[in-house]
């Protein structure tokens, strides 16, 4: 990655395959630093480190992986109430102060201006996939899920 991509690199799945690949190649490395060798000397390395920032948020993959167990069902029902602020709350950011304390009223669209002195804390994100993943693996084509055989078992 030249200068150039470094300032436009924005992280995602390639961040990762990134990272495995630098840490691969640091191990690796490592190993062939042996001292018993003779070809590097020990202790003798570079480092280039370079920051990379990133600017804005304009995209979000949220997965959600939800325990479909008996003893989660209180905690699903809270979980039910807070995705919609959650997405209500990227969407429509909040309006805050240079103190970062939200601002007395709040406008109720996105692309509202915020009231004087205050500016939203994010860019609006609009651009936004949910997935959600449930731990029952069902019944298998036996009736140990029917609802109407065992309803209590269908959680």
């Amino acid at each position: 990655m030249n200068r150039a991509d470094a300032k436009t690199w924005k992280p995602g799945r390639n961040a990762s395959v990134a990272l495995v690949a630098c840490l691969g190649g640091l191990l690796g490395a490592a190993a062939c630093g042996d001292e018993g060798s003779g070809d590097i000397p020990a202790g003798s390395y570079s480092q280039i480190v370079e920051r990379l920032t990133q600017s804005s948020v304009d995209k979000i993959d949220l997965l959600l992986v939800i325990d479909n167990s008996r003893s989660m069902a209180d905690k699903q029902r809270i979980l039910k109430e807070a995705v919609p602020d959650l997405v209500g709350s990227l969407v429509n950011p909040r309006c805050v102060d240079q103190s970062g304390k939200p601002a007395q009223s709040q406008p109720q669209d996105p692309a509202a201006e915020c009231p004087s002195n205050t500016w939203r804390e994010f860019d609006s994100i609009n651009d936004i996939h949910i997935g959600i993943i449930s731990s029952s693996i069902g019944g298998h084509g036996a009736d140990a899920c029917d609802p109407e055989k065992a309803p209590t078992q269908n959680f």
